[in-house]
């Protein structure tokens, strides 16, 4: 991917802009782009004039024929817009791709950005950075006012000297899909992460993995901004090999009203029982119609799996699906115990499935499995005992058999 390449596929973004498009995906990984190339995604129409200094009032919302003028005539009929970059040369530059496409071409429903294994080091989403602020004053007022305010009014609005005119084609985002995976980067630093996230909102997915340089404290910043969002029902946080605690997962409180699906994979954390408390704290008060955690490989023993385990089942509401990959701890046949004797007498879950793969189990590990037949709500059960060799065929066998009687599903080898 290079200088002339860039110009080819403008001329060709040109000729979509004859279609009424309403779904686009672009996937360029592993073309050598660098952070030039983010312009002409991030200088799509309607436009604001960008500058490093804070502009107080705000400048109006211009429009500019720069950038990839076929994305800007089908702007106003895209729905949704997947891009992926993984695997190129890019240093920064993403988030004025996120807020291009969340803040001036508001029409889109959904955006999915890509950009794993790249060299990332810093979200930088601060007001006097990208003049978001800006944008989310004129979207909101341009939209008839703020949380549905008539004429403009309430918090958000612009001085009445300043054009609506220019404001007119600029409603509030409504977005309410983001998926943003920017895995295997360099993490270090999320500044302003709040700012970047419409109120509109309502399903968010996030994957961190494989950040080793990201701070707790960021990953707080990004659950506390998440977790604020008033409208949120579903929520996919992904940090494995990521050293984050427990702590920035309280947060999960403040979407207590709303979240009804929630999906977290804290693997290869370096997570303990001390870590455990602050987590199952979030939990407290939500009422999930599913959850999925994966916990695996971390260094959480018996007494800590078994708080997991009993806090999920705390729950009054039932779940429609309940996941939990617990494998690769400090825990072993004991522990296989107390899952199944606890989910066997207090999950109420139409859907249960249990992960207990290398956990150094042996037969006696096995012999509460059963137990979970005599759930009276469960449908659908599928519980893997991978890579536990101590464990012999002739007991997977007959407990094998005993699944497929009930209709359900163990996975072994």
């Amino acid at each position: 991917f290079n200088k002339e390449a860039h110009q080819e596929v403008t001329d060709l973004l040109q000729l979509f802009g004859t279609y009424n498009l309403q779904h686009l995906s672009i996937h360029l990984p592993r073309n050598n782009l660098r952070t030039q190339g983010l312009a002409h995604f991030s200088s799509l129409c309607p436009a604001t004039a960008v500058t490093t200094k804070k502009v107080q009032p705000p400048q109006p919302i211009t429009t500019t024929t720069t950038g990839w003028t076929g994305l800007q005539q089908v702007s106003s009929s895209l729905r949704s817009v997947s891009l992926d970059f993984s695997g190129n040369c890019i240093t920064s530059g993403i988030e004025s791709v996120l807020v291009c496409f969340i803040w001036r071409l508001t029409n889109i429903e959904k955006f999915v950005l890509i950009a794993a294994d790249n060299r990332i080091h810093t979200l930088n989403f601060d007001s006097d950075h990208l003049q978001l602020m800006q944008l989310r004053q004129a979207a909101l007022t341009g939209g008839g006012g703020h949380r549905g305010s008539p004429g403009g009014g309430g918090r958000g609005s612009r001085p009445e000297s300043t054009s609506r005119a220019t404001l007119a084609t600029m409603g509030p985002p409504k977005i309410e899909q983001l998926v943003l995976k920017l895995h295997a980067n360099q993490l270090k630093n999320v500044i302003g992460w709040e700012n970047l996230l419409p109120e509109r909102l309502r399903s968010v997915s996030v994957d961190f993995s494989s950040n080793s340089s990201l701070s707790e404290e960021m990953v707080r910043r990004v659950v506390h901004g998440v977790c604020a969002l008033p409208k949120l029902h579903t929520l996919n946080l992904t940090f494995p090999q990521v050293r984050t605690g427990g702590q920035p997962f309280i947060h999960f409180q403040q979407a207590k009203t709303s979240l009804t699906r929630l999906y977290l994979d804290l693997s290869r954390t370096a997570f303990t029982n001390d870590d455990v408390k602050p987590l199952l704290d979030g939990f407290c008060g939500l009422q999930l119609r599913q959850v999925r955690l994966k916990l695996e490989l971390n260094k959480i023993n018996t007494h800590g799996i078994s708080r997991i385990v009993s806090t999920v089942c705390e729950q009054q509401q039932p779940y429609e699906q309940v996941s939990l990959r617990l494998g690769g701890n400090c825990f072993g046949d004991d522990g296989a115990a107390v899952i199944f004797s606890t989910l066997a007498k207090h999950l109420r879950a139409d859907s249960l499935a249990i992960c207990l793969r290398g956990s150094n189990l042996t037969c006696n590990g096995t012999k509460d499995v059963d137990k979970l037949f005599g759930n009276p709500h469960l449908k659908r059960l599928t519980v893997e005992l991978l890579n536990n060799p101590r464990v012999l065929a002739s007991t997977l066998q007959a407990l094998e058999v005993k699944f497929l009687s009930h209709n359900f599903l163990l996975r072994w080898n």
